[in-house]
Order: structure tokens, then sequence, then C-alpha cells
């Protein structure tokens, strides 16, 4: 079987390890659902020989969300992602863009970057609707920032407070890329589980 140039043969009998340092400032006023503050994050990543992985190579992550409430009934929030690689690794753990709408891993690279806004609309104290929009590139190996593809989101949908003492709220966003469609169940703020 001839193997696509993509990856190797190491590749598919691989051990990782990856053990990180992580530096987080966090003055949200709310880890579910916040109406105001920072969350700024960077955490490094390393595989080597002495954490029992096969291969050498780090990932350095940075990120930072702002949120501000701007009328009680409008919460605006700004998101920016960058990660970067070094030195070689298996093809399925590069870099990829982490937007709403855009598959997982379609658009990978030696380092990644992005910025998305959301805005969400109280109309009522239990009921939020939510827009929002990205624009995102993943840069390849001895690529330009100027020359990688424009990568870019858009989307809707809504919140349900469904546990008003945690400000918990849940609901669907659906959400259009390039060529893609995706919908999602959104428990808390969207944005928790993406880097």
């Amino acid at each position: 079987m001839t193997l696509p140039d993509f990856f190797d043969e190491k590749s598919l009998k691989t051990n990782l390890s990856s053990p990180g340092i992580v530096l987080e400032f966090d003055n949200r006023d709310n880890i579910f659902t916040p109406d105001n503050g920072f969350l700024v994050n960077a955490t490094y990543h390393f595989n080597a020989d002495w954490t029992g992985s096969d291969y050498n190579f780090g990932n350095l992550e940075l990120s930072a969300q702002y949120y501000h409430q701007f009328i009680p009934e409008l919460v605006s929030g700004l998101r920016w992602a960058s990660e970067f690689q070094f030195n070689e690794s298996p093809f399925y753990v590069e870099p990829s863009i982490n937007l709403r709408g855009v598959p997982k891993m379609r658009y990978q690279g030696r380092s990644t970057h992005l910025i998305e806004t959301e805005q969400r609309f109280d109309f009522t104290k239990r009921w939020s609707l939510v827009g929002f929009g990205g624009l995102a590139k993943a840069v390849k190996e001895n690529e330009s920032f100027v020359d990688s593809e424009l990568v870019y989101n858009y989307g809707t949908g809504f919140r349900y407070l469904i546990a008003r003492k945690f400000k918990i709220r849940m609901g669907i966003d659906v959400a259009w890329s390039n060529n893609d469609f995706g919908y999602y169940i959104i428990f808390g703020s969207s944005w928790n589980n993406r880097k």
C-alpha cells in the first residue's frame, strides 16, 4: 500500500506524551457564561524522549477572551488565539483552526491564528439571541501568512438561562464557513472548550 506523502509509516505506530506548562489570568465574572472580564492563557506542551514520546516537538498556544456588557441586555465577546508548533510531529497533531462551522482539522499548518466575536442579546431574563463571526489562517511550512488561505465563519443561535443561580446558559448554534455548515449544542460559553 502506498501512503500519501503527508505522513510516513512512523506516524501510524507512535507513542506521544505531552506534559505542559500553563499560565493563566482569569477575572471573568462567571466561568460558565461571562458578561465582563478577561481570560488570558499561555500553554506550552512538549514531547521528547524523556517524556516517553517517539517525536521531539513542542506546541505553544496563546489565547485571550474579553467580555464587556455595554448595556444590561447586550454582552460583546472577542476571542483571539494563536498556536505555533516547533520541530517535526505526526500530521494529526499539527495545529488546526478551531471555529464553529469549520470541520476540525480541515485546515492545519505549522501555526494557526484566529479572531472571533460573539454578541449576545438578552431579550428576556431567560432567553437570548447570539450572533458570531470570525477570521482565521493556518500557515503551512514554507508559506507566508499573507499567502495562506483565509478561513471565515459566521452564524447565529439562542441561549436559555437553565440555572439562574450559576448563570449557566444552554442553547444551539448554527454556523457556516468557506465550504461547510455545522450545528452545536452549547453549554455555558461556546468558547469554554476552544483554544
